[in-house]
């Protein structure tokens, strides 16, 4: 397996940095969630890129992307656009990983007619817009910000090497047995952590992004151009693909959204195994690549039982 090529992209305000998986075949784009690392979305991408150009990337204020969001969410969509140019990428599919399937369902609004179809994993879109609005309420307050912060590390830093190796010894195995964690062992999440901390020339060390970056993601003005949630999905006329781990953050969701699907034929909708550790496994590359090869001519939309 070849290695992923790094790309760095400029933007208003530093860089997304991101890598490109496999070198030929059609396009994706992978969209990390709010607050996780460009690595939750590798193991998917070394699957997929024997057969297709996959590109991940790091969120402006997250890892080791350079620039910082201190404004609207509007400039991550231009982020994505920037993204799509710098490597020639030509109508991709698109697929966000919870919050960050409402991004890239957001940015296929945004820029109509440069993306083939969008997917949802374990997402909010499976929520109605009104649903999406309240679920995000949460995030605004101060107990969720500690716990937080506390649970994952969001934003610790420190003054130099042997503090940050303090925090790597302490949070790898946390991030293991959190329910929030997406990783399988502490090797992969130390891995991660390690990716998503920036190294000053003192030694000083901060995880990125810090809370006050998710909450901002959150915010969602009264004269946003678009809300999340399943009816903008349905407002975007692509394909559009729901994959739900069985025991995955919004699996209840998931029988509102069948019954929103059965009229409209571009929609599919998978289950695979898991949780919110997903992503480390193998089924969820495998019905992407099924869906990116193409539906089943005998059934447009599945509904599982």
């Amino acid at each position: 397996m070849s290695e992923a090529r790094e790309i760095r992209v400029a933007v208003r305000g530093g860089e997304i940095v991101g890598h490109v998986h496999g070198a030929e075949g059609p396009d994706v784009l992978l969209v990390p969630s709010v607050g996780s690392s460009e690595l939750v979305w590798r193991h998917t991408a070394e699957l997929l890129a024997a057969d297709f150009r996959v590109v991940t990337f790091a969120l402006r204020g997250h890892g080791r992307s350079t620039c910082e969001l201190t404004g609207s969410l509007g400039i991550v969509l231009h982020d994505i656009a920037a993204v799509l140019d710098h490597v020639g990428m030509e109508r991709p599919a698109i697929i966000g990983h919870t919050f960050g399937a409402g991004i890239a369902a957001m940015a296929a609004a945004r820029f109509p007619g440069r993306f083939s179809a969008v997917g949802v994993v374990d997402s909010p879109m499976n929520l109605s817009q009104s649903e999406y609005r309240e679920f995000l309420q949460v995030f605004q307050e101060k107990a969720i910000q500690e716990d937080l912060t506390v649970r994952i590390g969001l934003g610790c830093s420190g003054p130099a090497a042997e503090s940050l190796q303090d925090f790597l010894d302490e949070y790898a195995p946390r991030l293991v047995n959190d329910w929030l964690a997406l990783w399988p062992t502490p090797e992969h999440a130390r891995a991660a952590l390690e990716a998503d901390t920036v190294v000053d020339e003192t030694g000083a060390w901060q995880r990125r992004p810090t809370f006050e970056t998710c909450r901002r993601y959150t915010e969602l003005p009264p004269d946003a151009f678009a809300y999340p949630g399943r009816e903008l999905l349905a407002a975007l006329q692509l394909p559009i693909w729901v994959i739900q781990p069985v025991i995955g953050q919004f699996v209840d969701a998931l029988d509102d959204v069948v019954d929103f699907a059965r009229d409209r034929p571009g929609w599919q909708i998978r289950t695979i195994r898991g949780g919110i550790d997903a992503l480390a496994h193998d089924d969820l590359a495998a019905e992407l690549r099924s869906l990116l090869l193409g539906p089943a001519a005998d059934n447009p939309n599945p509904i599982p039982a």
